[in-house]
């Protein structure tokens, strides 16, 4: 917290460590019955998650008490946050005529953060500052539909994401290593990845010399309410 006062001893360390590990998932499937008319299959899966991973020393005064032989302080800021995130939507009708819809959304905001603050006075140690940010996230969002019949079919498949965030990793202290093999290390390291797989199956097209016209009112108002 701010304002503390921290004396390691005996060569201490002084550990800030926060470690997070999530796996989102939104699966949503439609299907509707043999027996109507029209079939439409609407289907929508969505994710949207904010998530805040810190490791922080605040306005802090540190100091290492140890001054011979083998023993160092060390302080170690460390924030690790892993994600997955998937939403998978499927709509499939198997009637006469068919309009499935499928629709796979994703808005992703993941922060790892590890920081030290700035402090009133300096800060003492004989060993190492390491300050470092890991973020590791996937992100898949899949849309597929497919009449699976042998006649009219219409499928709109749309597989839409936004990622923002990732490692950020700051020092503010000012600190003294009193040893001349001491050293400050400040890392971020993100991975991230992103995939949209968006796929829309009609397998149930007319045959030629069918003489139908698919495209009637009744069709459109199915289309417009989707």
């Amino acid at each position: 917290q701010e304002g503390a006062d921290i004396t390691l001893v005996d060569g201490g360390d002084l550990v800030v460590r926060s470690d997070f590990e999530a796996d989102y998932s939104a699966t949503t499937r439609s299907t509707p019955q043999d027996t109507a008319d029209v079939g439409v299959g609407p289907s929508v899966s969505a994710n949207a998650m904010t998530q805040i991973v810190k490791a922080e020393i605040q306005d802090a005064i540190v100091t290492g008490s140890e001054t011979l032989g083998p023993l160092r302080s060390d302080i170690k800021v460390l924030a690790i946050g892993e994600y997955n995130a998937n939403a998978d939507a499927t709509a499939g009708a198997s009637n006469a005529i068919n309009l499935p819809a499928a629709v796979a959304l994703n808005y992703n905001d993941f922060q790892t953060i590890a920081q030290t603050g700035n402090a009133s006075a300096s800060s003492s140690i004989n060993g190492n500052l390491l300050v470092d940010a890991d973020h590791d996230a996937n992100t898949t969002h899949t849309a597929d539909t497919d009449s699976g019949v042998v006649t009219t079919s219409l499928g709109a498949a749309m597989a839409l994401g936004y990622v923002d965030g990732g490692a950020h990793a700051s020092n503010g202290m000012t600190i003294d290593l009193t040893d001349a093999a001491g050293t400050v290390t400040v890392t971020a390291d993100s991975d991230t990845m992103l995939n949209a797989d968006a796929t829309s199956g009609q397998s149930g097209a007319p045959g030629p010399g069918s003489g139908t016209d698919p495209v009637s009112e009744q069709i459109e108002e199915q289309l417009e309410g989707l």
